[in-house]
């Protein structure tokens, strides 16, 4: 495959008002910073700042990259599932199947023309705080525990739910994951595994 590749439809969950592609584009042309102090929903700050950051139990900064838009807000109805399999899915995978939804309509397709299709799936993201949490709540039900918040299945629920029939690869290198992720992505084109890629990008802390 020696034609270029095209990048044909964008959608993103970023931190402050940048929630969408149109919102990062201003935010970028504006050379105006994510950056902000801490939410005082988030945690106390204050109470856990040092400038010493080396010490047990404190962290050294009081500001941070906050998403303000409501990572517990999922329609699980739309995307085939009960509240309880919901409940258990890691808002990573979340925003994921929504963002392909945006991605897709941003570049022109229905879920018709994407069902059936050689559509490959690459997923890069390497923090699972959700996992975390859950282990550690022994209220939860662990029916859905595992499919919901174990990294192997991030891409793979996107071509289930998409009906696609390309590659679905999940990767975690660490820092990396990302862009060990775009590569097999480009690799699975010019291959020709799939005629199109849905990539994807996480990197979500819960604080």
């Amino acid at each position: 495959m020696a034609e270029p590749i095209a990048v044909i439809g964008l959608d993103a969950k970023l931190p402050c008002d940048g929630d969408t592609v149109e919102k990062f584009f201003e935010f970028l042309v504006a050379g105006r910073s994510a950056r902000a102090p801490v939410p005082k929903d988030r945690y106390n700050a204050e109470a856990f700042w040092h400038p010493d950051n080396h010490r047990d139990g404190v962290i050294g900064g009081k500001e941070g990259h906050f998403m303000q838009a409501n990572v517990k807000a999922f329609d699980a109805p739309f995307f085939a599932m009960t509240p309880a399999e919901a409940a258990s899915l890691d808002p990573q995978q979340r925003m994921l199947l929504e963002c392909v939804y945006t991605a897709m309509e941003n570049a022109g397709y229905t879920m018709a023309d994407m069902n059936n299709s050689l559509t490959g799936v690459y997923a890069g993201a390497f923090m699972w705080d959700f996992r975390d949490l859950l282990i550690k709540d022994v209220d939860v039900p662990m029916t859905y525990t595992a499919c919901g918040t174990i990294a192997s299945t991030l891409a793979g629920r996107v071509s289930w739910f998409y009906g696609l029939r390309g590659p679905a690869l999940s990767v975690d290198t660490a820092c990396s994951s990302s862009m060990v992720a775009l590569h097999q992505a480009v690799v699975g084109l010019k291959q020709r595994d799939c005629n199109i890629v849905r990539f994807s990008s996480h990197n979500t802390h819960l604080l």
